[in-house]
């Protein structure tokens, strides 16, 4: 097993640094990359970059047995290993290098638009082309085809060619920082970063800080499945959201904040860790253990519209009812004709606040989901 680290040096050629800045003067930052073997003896070591300051911050091994290094950078020029200008001359675009399994470089791409983006992270897709993902403040121009600002994700191919790129965000503001992306069993993504206070658009939860962490997940088709604020009285930054081998969502946060919102323990110092797992079943988009339906509904809590998608192998004919805590039957349908994955809407913005119990019955297979009613 190998080992391959990625970060920025200003350094000049010492210790384990065999190439130098590209800025003479040693004032801007290059990406440098470390291999090491299992045991951590360095293997080789790359350094690139411009006569102007760039910073790496993921590197992810690529099928070919290749790296793919990304970051940003804030300069226009094409200097030194960068072969594309940026889209502004001062702003701040997706800088991603693809060298060999020896570091050697094959390609380098810049994407993004005029205002500005921020690399997080970048993963292979389930196609074997490449996801980039941060956060833009732009509307459509450069590489960005979407007029929404916030969460950005680009997919390229393997010679780093724009294919397709979406955005996540409230459609109010550009109040959102993404942080992580990472893979969920459904062929889908979690996104991580953190949000303004307002709901909208894509994010159903106020938040009850002024910047709470937020993760919305994502199919595999690049569409939104739910979303989820961890709520505090604080202003978090946050890690990222990884989905559990039982199915569960656990979120890494950084936070001063105290008791309060999802929050149950008094804060120890200035900046602690928090870690938050959620275990609800609308959180999941996943298979239900019990049988082979699959349940995804959402948002939840919600206050108007409520969207319950099934996924069922010969699935044909679905039964629905929605009851109260006291076992009052309020809503009854049955809907047939239907195909291997169906989704029914169901507005529910007339009930008063409170809890609901939704039961989806297909061929004998039941599955109850708790409602929660704003």
């Amino acid at each position: 097993m190998v080992t391959f680290w990625g970060g920025s040096s200003n350094s000049g050629i010492s210790g384990d640094k065999t190439q130098s800045n590209r800025d003479a003067s040693l004032v801007s930052a290059d990406y440098w990359i470390v291999k090491t073997d299992s045991a951590g003896n360095k293997q080789w070591d790359k350094r690139f970059g411009t006569i102007n300051d760039e910073a790496c911050v993921n590197v992810i091994q690529t099928p070919d047995g290749g790296y793919l290094a990304g970051g940003s950078t804030a300069w226009a020029d094409t200097s030194g290993d960068k072969t594309q200008f940026s889209y502004g001359p001062t702003t701040k675009n997706f800088w991603v290098v693809k060298t060999d399994q020896l570091g050697n470089k094959q390609w380098d791409k810049v994407y993004g638009g005029i205002s500005g983006e921020l690399f997080g992270n970048s993963l292979v897709a389930s196609d074997g082309n490449y996801l980039l993902a941060g956060t833009t403040t732009d509307s459509i121009s450069g590489d960005k085809m979407t007029p929404y600002c916030g969460y950005w994700v680009i997919k390229v191919d393997t010679n780093g060619n724009r294919l397709d790129d979406w955005a996540y965000g409230t459609g109010i503001n550009c109040g959102q920082d993404f942080y992580h992306m990472s893979k969920t069993k459904d062929g889908g993504y979690l996104l991580t970063g953190v949000s303004g206070p307002v709901a909208g658009r894509d994010k159903t939860q106020n938040n009850l800080g002024q910047g709470n962490v937020w993760t919305i997940h994502i199919d595999s088709l690049m569409n939104r499945v739910w979303d989820r604020t961890v709520l505090t009285t604080g202003s978090d930054n946050a890690a990222g959201a990884v989905e559990t081998n039982k199915g569960c969502c656990i979120i890494g946060v950084m936070t001063l904040a105290g008791v309060g919102g999802d929050k149950t323990q008094a804060a120890l110092g200035a900046d602690d860790y928090w870690v938050v797992q959620y275990c609800d079943s609308f959180a999941l988009g996943i298979q239900d253990p019990q049988g082979s339906m699959h349940l995804i509904v959402y948002p939840n809590p919600t206050s108007g519209d409520l969207y319950i998608n099934i996924k069922k192998d010969n699935l044909r004919e679905a039964s629905f009812s929605l009851t109260s805590t006291t076992g009052q039957l309020i809503y009854q349908n049955i809907s047939d004709h239907l195909s291997h994955s169906y989704t029914k809407m169901l507005d529910i913005s007339s009930l008063p606040a409170g809890v609901y119990f939704l039961s989806v019955t297909v061929d004998g297979e039941k599955i109850t989901k708790q409602i929660i009613k704003e």
